[in-house]
């Protein structure tokens, strides 16, 4: 599911991936467990430079990837030309009796990775793994029909814009700024498209799932009602 990118991958395999992490799998950690309810995509190759994705080394599909705006779930290549996965934006706990939601990467990252032993030979069952839903498993929000509820808007790209600053020069800096680092050409379209592009799936459920200070959360995104101190595309 998360190997075999390579030139010619699109993100019309994005949506597939989505749908089948919200459907059959869930994060286990512990006795603690997990859904899915944001997630975001970033994937670079030759074809589809994404020059915001976080360039990683890695052949090897499933590793937790940390970086300066979270956890990815990481994509798998044999070329060092393509690199990308899965940003891990909001879970919801469903080991407890009452609702749970942590919203917001850096939350997540907490959530999921803080009090993990190091000094203990049996470290193991503290790290969060991605696993397969069984028969057993009794998903909390019981999503019936995961077509009707998983929707897509474009990531939450926390560009920090003072007021009265031109949004067409933050943006032109900030290109400048990745090609730059990066050291990769593309036209300010082409980036443009990129943060446009519906990357962000989410599970359309009740907004009390959502926690109440999530400036990010896609329900706000939907009315344009996000912290005007952000533009997000």
């Amino acid at each position: 599911m998360l190997s075999g990118f390579n030139n010619e991958s699109t993100d019309s395999s994005f949506k597939e991936i989505a749908k089948t992490l919200f459907e059959n799998y869930h994060i286990q950690k512990g006795t603690k467990t997990y859904e899915l309810m944001e997630i975001e995509f970033y994937l670079y190759s030759e074809s589809h430079k994404d020059i915001i994705t976080y360039p990683r080394e890695n052949d090897k599909a499933g590793m937790w990837f940390f970086h300066m705006s979270g956890v990815d779930i990481t994509f798998g290549t044999t070329d060092k030309n393509v690199y990308g996965g899965i940003l891990i934006r909001s879970i919801i706990r469903t080991d407890k009796d009452e609702i749970y939601p942590i919203s917001g990467p850096m939350k997540c990252v907490e959530e999921l990775f803080d009090y993990i032993h190091a000094v203990d030979d049996d470290v193991r069952n503290d790290i969060p793994r991605i696993v397969k839903n069984t028969n057993v498993y009794n998903k909390i929000l019981h999503y019936v029909d995961i077509d009707k509820t998983m929707r897509s808007i474009p990531r939450f790209i926390p560009f920090r814009v003072k007021k009265n600053e031109n949004i067409e020069e933050k943006i032109e800096s900030k290109l400048s700024d990745l090609i730059r680092r990066r050291e990769v050409p593309l036209n300010i379209g082409e980036f443009k498209d990129f943060l446009k592009a519906n990357y962000r799936y989410y599970i359309e459920s009740d907004e009390k799932y959502w926690s109440s200070n999530y400036s990010a959360s896609p329900l706000e995104s939907k009315r344009g009602s996000n912290d005007n101190r952000y533009l997000c595309l």
